[in-house]
């Protein structure tokens, strides 16, 4: 049963370029025609903190991927995985298929009372930059459908896999940042933070859902 939603109405608000990194990844892949990033104003808010606390505590900033998503676009990408994963692994079956798509993408779910994450407006993907607006190292890109996205892969793999350390203390900061201001880390992709809807509060973010689908706002 889905976790209840009291929506507290709050508006979607565009992520202003000049005030943030802004790398709108589905605009500049082709798969939206839309630029803007847009999320609940109250996240906005909290990345704000997030920056001011990074600026605090090293030479970072936050660069975001993306932030509010239509479920049309979220059934997209989730059947361009599901296809993908059947023609790689031809020994899954249907079940075993969409077990695996469900790691990476939530179900474009149409009913009101089970959005998808990005769905809400209370999502969103991001990573962390230096002063010359380089990425930092984190081990994988974002969107990175194996299970190195694992926000903790590099910890339990330090002996086999190269500069281990490195990848997971960059993990460690962006997610430890997020999280000081309200934000949750989705464990399956280090880049994926949830705040104020079902999978934050899912994740142990808090008991009361404030965001339900944000789609006609």
């Amino acid at each position: 049963m889905a976790i209840p939603i009291f929506e507290n109405g709050e508006p979607l608000e565009i992520l202003n370029p000049s005030e943030f990194i802004c790398h709108p990844l589905y605009f500049k892949n082709g798969h939206t025609d839309v630029s803007e990033i847009k999320l609940r104003s109250g996240l906005v808010a909290n990345l704000r903190k997030v920056n001011e606390k990074l600026k605090q505590i090293s030479k970072y900033q936050l660069k975001i991927y993306d932030g509010f998503r239509p479920v049309a676009l979220q059934e997209k990408m989730y059947n361009q995985t599901y296809e993908k994963f059947k023609a790689e692994r031809p020994e899954l079956n249907e079940k075993e298929l969409a077990e695996l798509t469900n790691i990476y993408w939530a179900f474009p779910n149409r009913d009101p009372l089970a959005p998808p994450p990005h769905n809400t407006g209370g999502a969103v993907d991001l990573t962390l930059v230096d002063e010359e607006n380089n990425e930092i190292e984190m081990g994988t890109p974002v969107d990175d459908l194996t299970k190195k996205a694992f926000t903790n892969y590099f910890a339990y793999n330090a002996k086999t896999e190269q500069n281990a350390d490195l990848y997971h203390a960059n993990r460690m900061l962006l997610k430890n940042a997020m999280e000081e201001f309200g934000f949750k880390n989705y464990p399956e992709e280090w880049w994926h933070f949830d705040c104020g809807n079902q999978e934050w509060a899912s994740l142990g973010g808090g008991e009361k859902v404030i965001y339900g689908s944000a789609e006609s706002r």
